[in-house]
């Protein structure tokens, strides 16, 4: 329910970056280089093994072995091309502090954002398409608290407890019991560390649109809500079992483009203002209101199955004015 998910403090973030700065580290570019010279490898060894064409019967086995061969080849150059595409997007940046985050690279493109059950919580309804013109790149696990004592050389979540949920120190653990006051702290940091203004956090469109990497069902994987244990840290799977804590980082399955628990774990911070519900109009690269009383959450916590869809979004309440806190 709402209000049972309002009492999880289990919030963290995830940030984006619009463009790479003088520290990034392409890692994927040896990668590239690799798979272009085996493509080119490949390429050559079929000149060498090429037969001349001929009609005579005693020639139709090596001609049909050459084209095997070029087939073959032709699908390893495929592969190695399609390599060299995913390791374009596949990039590590450097922290202050010594650490490092790794980024996925997500394609501009639409989705459609919301959802059309009439079950669901009236801030996710209703449905309506929403085109990012912009491609980005966002942080492929929440930040951990590796990370975060890296840039801030604090530990918020130290001390920090809930009677439903502990806080459990490591450094792969999710950085929680933050609010968005927090996570805007720790980008101004990066911000100034690297003399730029790339570092942001995601708004709610692009969120969602990572989240689903390309799925318009409930969750990333599908509409089966028996998969969920291999991708996302809730309820079932947590305080249920004895387990009520927010786990390390990147012990599920990614989903499509590379992105690790989009769904449950912890909530993640955004850029928007929250606001109740969406209309139908299509938008293009929407930041949500100029104003309210506070910022939106996604990804849903140790709640149960139903609040880590990707249409899910919270934000402040009465009961609750900073959901990283309460």
């Amino acid at each position: 329910s709402c209000n049972r998910s309002l009492l999880f403090p289990s919030v963290s973030l995830r940030d984006s970056i619009d463009d790479l700065d003088a520290g990034a580290i392409a890692v994927g570019r040896h990668r590239r280089l690799f798979a272009w010279g085996l493509c080119w490898a490949y390429r050559s060894a079929m000149v060498v093994n090429r037969e001349p064409m001929t009609m005579t019967s005693t020639a139709r086995t090596p001609v049909r072995m050459t084209w095997v061969r070029r087939a073959l080849a032709a699908y390893i150059c495929l592969a190695c091309l399609g390599a060299a595409a995913w390791a374009e997007v596949d990039i590590v940046v450097d922290l202050p502090g010594g650490s490092t985050m790794a980024l996925a690279w997500i394609e501009p493109g639409s989705f459609v954002e919301g959802s059309s059950d009439a079950d669901r919580l009236a801030g996710e309804r209703p449905e309506h398409m929403v085109t990012l013109s912009t491609g980005y790149y966002i942080g492929k696990h929440e930040v951990t608290q590796q990370q975060w004592k890296s840039v801030m050389g604090t530990s918020p979540w130290v001390g920090q407890s809930h009677p439903a949920i502990e806080a459990r120190s490591g450094d792969d653990y999710p950085a929680a019991y933050l609010s968005w006051e927090d996570a805007e702290a720790l980008v101004a940091r990066l911000n100034e560390a690297t003399h730029t203004a790339v570092y942001r956090l995601p708004t709610e469109a692009e969120w969602e649109y990572a989240a689903r990497a390309g799925s318009d069902e409930p969750w990333a994987f599908g509409g089966h809500e028996s998969y969920l244990h291999d991708y996302a840290w809730y309820w079932d799977n947590t305080c249920d079992v004895g387990e009520c804590y927010p786990h390390e980082v990147g012990l599920k399955l990614p989903n499509a483009w590379g992105l690790f628990d989009m769904h449950g774990n912890v909530w993640e911070w955004t850029q928007d203002w929250w606001f109740r519900g969406y209309t139908a109009e299509a938008r293009i690269d929407p930041v949500g209101p100029d104003s309210g009383t506070g910022r939106a959450l996604r990804g849903g916590g140790l709640q149960e199955a139903a609040t880590t869809w990707s249409s899910v979004r919270i934000g402040p309440s009465a009961e609750c004015p900073d959901p990283g806190r309460c």
